[in-house]
């Protein structure tokens, strides 16, 4: 009734006459030709492309057509400034979806273009954006961190840093959360240990968080968590401050200057008396409010303004010494009672995956792993705003973000098995209806929709690979992946030189020639003395004979006591060629009865004796030759 009234009063102005308040009249305009209208809920980029194609009255301009390319990984200059955003039309039936005007932009979704990187061996877990938008960083179920740069970053899409957390001390871990400093200078790595690390911009370890005492039960008097993690964000606004959850059941907010926390958040189980997982944490856009998701499917949500908590040290024993003093006491405080909590806002035993706040710090979105987006209200917290059922997933950090203007939520999916699409899926943020739904490859689970350049950072994937795509419109985006799809990587010129790289591997005898080793020498390291060269002792024997090498005094005397034991000890040390001999030709004796057991399946016994004569030969002629000498007979 409203719109005919306006529409009447404008005719009557001018059929009077009158034009626009001093505005130029518009030129009138044929209306546009009966199109078929496109599905916003297309599937795939492949679907969307035949849509675009066969839609007609698509317009013949090369320029608009290369710019409707759904999520092309080719796309226009990234130096022309983006136009402001569309202000809609009201018969939106006869455009195509992503083609400029059209669906997409009238629902001021940047999805028409895409850029994707597949440098991770696993799902893509967790995505994070700096505030200026330049530099994005990528966490993988493989355990490695890949940092980006736009404004670097060529269309081979290469990463200039990988990074491994914990992989040098207590082995590598699953990526569960990024989030960068309001600054972007520090990146919080959240991974499945129970440390979370801090690195700079340019991937350089700056400092870990405290790992609690395990076999303490009461989690206000550790110093840091005790299980694995499960979140982290940092401040919005204090870039000394950030969060984490842990499945040790707490919330801990940390001083990131010192690298200890400050406080301890234990939200209260819906059943007393069990010690439930956080799964996930948040601050509201201001970071006056934290919100806490548990694994039984409850909401909590602590006002953090002024005043919070309360002091953690134990006060009830009177202080026995100064090392109770100072550091020496709990300097964090502690807090349980929320100042909202819904017990049940999702299905029972079902972890809270995500939360995100709306601007105006009152309505936020949850998501599940029973496969439902709700949508709450401060101050009505009975029901929720809009609850949407049908969104499975099977990862417990599947993330639920909203719109930068507030207009949408968009969450994902998870594929039924390897090899199949998930789905990433819009939703409109006054009605939870579905306003768009793009197909992915594998399960949908990291998100970041960035406000500055007006693009969303995809991460998806599943066991066999990772990906995190970029999604943007040349219309409605700014830099970020437009600067990169715009350059090319340098040439090889036939001039070109580069020295060869060294490779340096452990327990090599050059690694005292790296840089960066500059420890002190082990004893085991370094190289032995040179020992002086001397000549073997000739051991005892004869006096006037130049004796046997190893005959000492111990060997000597073990002969002696040997020699008195018996006969048979008495042969051992005897030649064996002649206690062989002497059995020739004689039956019964020892020897005999011995191979009697062979005496059926053995040749007859022949000795040779050619070698025995002329041994016997030699010995004589050198017995000869010692008495003409004056000398001994020489021992055998």
């Amino acid at each position: 009734m409203i719109a005919r009234d306006n529409a009447s009063e404008a005719d009557m102005m001018a059929m009077m006459g009158f034009g626009s308040f001093g505005g130029s009249k518009k030129p009138a305009t044929k209306p546009k030709g009966q199109a078929p209208k496109v599905d916003s809920s297309v599937l795939s980029a492949a679907a969307r492309r035949d849509a675009a194609a066969a839609a007609p009255g698509a317009g013949p301009d090369p320029a608009d057509a290369a710019a409707a390319r759904p999520r092309s990984d080719h796309s226009s200059s990234g130096d022309e400034a983006a136009p402001p955003r569309p202000s809609g039309s009201s018969d939106p039936g006869g455009e195509v979806a992503g083609a400029p005007g059209g669906v997409d932009e009238q629902l001021g979704l940047p999805v028409s273009h895409e850029l994707s990187v597949d440098h991770h061996a696993r799902l893509v877990s967790c995505v994070a954006v700096d505030p200026p938008g330049a530099r994005f960083a990528t966490g993988s179920l493989d355990c490695t961190v890949r940092l980006y740069d736009f404004n670097g970053m060529t269309t081979q899409k290469r990463s200039y840093r990988t990074l491994e957390p914990g992989a040098k001390k207590e082995g590598a871990y699953p990526i569960m959360a990024l989030s960068w400093s309001p600054n972007g200078e520090c990146l919080l790595v959240v991974s499945g240990s129970a440390q979370p690390q801090v690195y700079d911009r340019d991937g350089h370890e700056l400092g870990e968080m405290i790992r609690g005492d395990m076999y303490i039960r009461d989690m206000r008097n550790t110093k840091g968590h005790v299980s694995a993690c499960t979140w982290g964000q940092w401040h919005p606004t204090d870039r000394g401050t950030a969060i984490t959850s842990s499945e040790d059941g707490t919330v801990r907010a940390w001083d990131m200057w010192e690298m200890v926390q400050t406080t301890v958040i234990k939200p209260a189980p819906v059943r007393a008396g069990t010690r439930v997982h956080v799964s996930t944490c948040a601050y509201s856009g201001d970071g006056s409010m934290i919100g806490a998701g548990l694994k039984d499917g409850s909401l909590h949500l602590y006002d953090v303004r002024g005043k919070f908590g309360y002091d953690a040290a134990v006060t009830a024993v009177a202080v026995a010494s100064a090392k109770l003093l100072g550091k020496g006491r709990q300097q964090w405080r502690y807090a349980t009672k929320a100042k909202y909590t819904v017990p049940r806002a999702h299905g029972e035993g079902e972890a809270v995956s995500s939360i995100d706040f709306f601007s105006d710090g009152l309505s936020f979105v949850s998501r599940s792993c029973d496969g439902t987006v709700a949508r709450w209200d401060q101050r009505m917290l009975k029901k929720p705003v809009w609850a949407v059922s049908g969104m499975e997933t099977i990862h417990e950090n599947t993330c639920a973000r909203v719109s930068p203007d507030g207009r949408h939520v968009v969450t994902g999916t998870s594929a039924a098995r390897d090899g199949d699409h998930g789905e990433l899926v819009f939703l409109d943020a006054a009605s939870g209806e579905v306003a768009r739904k793009l197909g992915m490859s594998g399960s949908v689970v990291g998100l970041a929709w960035h406000s500055a350049i007006n693009q969303i950072i995809v991460g998806h994937g599943g066991r066999k690979e990772g990906l995190a795509s970029t999604l943007f419109s040349p219309a409605l985006s700014v830099k970020g992946a437009k600067l990169a799809m715009a350059t090319a990587p340098r040439k090889v010129e036939a001039l070109d030189w580069e020295p060869e790289a060294k490779i340096y591997l452990p327990q090599a005898a050059i690694k005292e020639d790296m840089p960066w080793k500059k420890k002190k020498k082990r004893p085991w390291d370094m190289e032995p003395e040179p020992h002086e060269v001397t000549r073997p002792s000739e051991g005892l024997g004869h006096a006037k004979g130049p004796g046997r090498i190893g005959s000492t005094h111990h060997a000597l005397f073990v002969r002696g006591m040997i020699a008195k034991t018996g006969e048979l000890t008495r042969d051992l040390l005897k030649d064996p060629r002649e206690q062989l001999l002497r059995h020739e030709g004689k039956e019964g004796d020892g020897v005999d009865r011995l191979f009697s057991a062979y005496a059926k399946t053995q040749p007859e016994r022949i000795y040779n004796t050619e070698d025995v004569e002329r041994e016997e030969e030699e010995k004589r002629q050198m017995a000869e030759a010692a008495r003409q000498h004056g000398s001994k007979k020489p021992r055998t």
